[in-house]
This record gives structure tokens, sequence and C-alpha cells, in this order.
């Protein structure tokens, strides 16, 4: 499924969240833990 491993690889990752902080997950996650 494409669009499943790009969401996976690129789009989650990169993208910035509002509940994050307006961090990406992967910056949230290395600040963080």
């Amino acid at each position: 499924m494409k669009t499943g491993k790009y969401i996976e690889t690129y789009y989650n990752t990169k993208r910035i969240h509002s509940a994050l902080g307006w961090l990406s997950p992967v910056q949230f996650e290395v600040q963080n833990f």
C-alpha cells in the first residue's frame, strides 16, 4: 500500500502538530524522551 508507506515514512514524521507545541512527532520525541 503506497499511501500507507508514504504516511508512515514522510508525512507523519515531518508534519508539525499544534498539539505537540508545533513540533514534528520526531522532534517532540527527541526533546521529551
